[in-house]
């Protein structure tokens, strides 16, 4: 279902910035204004919900680096709203590196408002929002493609078929877990980076849900004659090594 208004997560340092988003853009443009007050919050909101652009302000210091990461992290996993950075920095070294990152605009403060007002509602009138970004469901990025992992190939309909013909259907968060080790082959996966992956980047990693999950996905790979432990090797108290996918797997599923 299209939504009736359009989200805009605002990562801003300043107050003033975030009391005069909310005066224009929630009470005279009728948006809905989601403010972030550091990457952690800004990750969490795009994780759990269906933001239709994202403001963020690169900050000072650390944060710059912190910021131009989570901008190319949300790239990387292919999140399709558009994103614009701000910055009161006055070299241009900046606004390449936030292109560079995956920023769509830049923005140098101070800035007038009227005209971030036409710059958000272009970029989402491109309407990149709604061509390039991933469904959700249960807080999770649904693939738009099959694609395979430990020999079980996963739909975009949450159904997996393993090689001995049966077929399952997987939770949101099963498929999410999953994405994580197909994106990740040969290379560690740490157990923080795949709770806030699949749970958001607030979850609390003390929690033993994602224990339960593996669980019951060994038993449906098991099922069907497939060892996931052969596929993701636990590393203690860290993560788990996700084995290469083989090399004739490498092409695409979109036709099984």
């Amino acid at each position: 279902m299209r939504k009736s208004r359009r989200h805009i997560l605002l990562l801003e340092d300043s107050r003033d910035i975030h009391f005069a988003f909310a005066a224009l853009f929630e009470h005279v443009h009728g948006y809905v204004l989601h403010p972030a007050w550091s990457v952690k919050d800004a990750l969490g909101i795009a994780g759990r919900l269906n933001v239709d652009i994202a403001v963020v302000d690169l900050a000072y210091g650390e944060e710059i680096s912190a910021r131009l990461k989570m901008i190319r992290e949300w790239r990387t996993r292919s999140v399709g709203f558009p994103i614009i950075a701000t910055s009161a920095h006055d070299y241009d070294g900046l606004a390449t590196e936030a292109f560079t990152a995956g920023a769509d605009d830049y923005v140098r403060k101070p800035f007038h408002f009227g005209e971030m007002a036409a710059r958000i509602e272009r970029q989402i009138s491109r309407g990149r929002n709604e061509s390039a970004r991933l469904p959700k469901l249960d807080g999770i990025q649904l693939p738009t493609i099959a694609f395979e992992f430990a020999g079980a190939v996963i739909h975009p309909d949450l159904r997996a078929n393993f090689p001995d013909g049966t077929a399952v259907q997987l939770s949101a968060k099963q498929v999410g877990i999953l994405q994580e080790f197909a994106r990740h082959s040969g290379a560690l996966v740490l157990r923080n980076d795949l709770i806030h992956a699949v749970w958001g980047a607030d979850a609390n990693t003390n929690s033993k849900s994602l224990d339960q999950y593996l669980y019951v996905l060994r038993r449906l790979y098991r099922a069907a004659g497939i060892d996931l432990t052969q596929h993701i090797t636990p590393v203690l108290r860290v993560g788990w090594r996700v084995a290469p996918a083989p090399a004739t797997r490498a092409t695409s599923l979109v036709e099984r």
